[in-house]
């Protein structure tokens, strides 16, 4: 969603401090979002960077996963965004700004990797999806640093 930004203050006089803005007033706006419930399924084969081998094996396994709804009681919006559950672009376009989705989720077998896919569009041709290898640390899945 595009914001008007503000032209900047003009430099402060010579011998005075500078004014000090806040420029991160767009993580005030809240929006409406709908969330897809159903976890798709990945259709084509990724290929990762030698240096993540370690995860090829997930990708196999999530190519073979199917499709399956979401339990929504998981789902929450931390910065306050109203969210609302829908099940395909039918339910998203022309009525809401942004459309989240996301791919089943491939674990190993010790449950401490993790591999999806997850998607956000703002309209139905414009788009994209991230890939994100998940790894276990003090008992807790984060996002593997590229």
């Amino acid at each position: 969603m595009a914001m008007p930004f503000p032209i900047p203050p003009p430099p402060p006089k010579e011998g005075s401090p500078a004014i000090k803005i806040n420029i991160d007033s767009l993580n005030k706006v809240k929006v409406k979002l709908i969330v897809d419930t159903t976890m798709f399924k990945v259709s084509s084969r990724i290929k990762l960077p030698e240096v993540y081998e370690e995860y090829d094996f997930l990708v196999k396994i999530l190519n073979t996963l199917q499709e399956k709804t979401i339990n929504t009681g998981w789902i929450k919006s931390e910065k306050g965004h109203q969210l609302i559950f829908g099940s395909s672009l039918e339910d998203y376009v022309g009525r809401y700004s942004q459309m989240v989705t996301i791919s089943r989720i491939a674990f190993n077998s010790k449950l401490d990797q993790a591999i999806l896919l997850a998607g956000h569009k703002t309209h139905e041709l414009a788009g994209y999806v991230n890939l994100y290898l998940l790894k276990k640390e003090n008992g807790k899945l984060f996002i593997k640093r590229m």
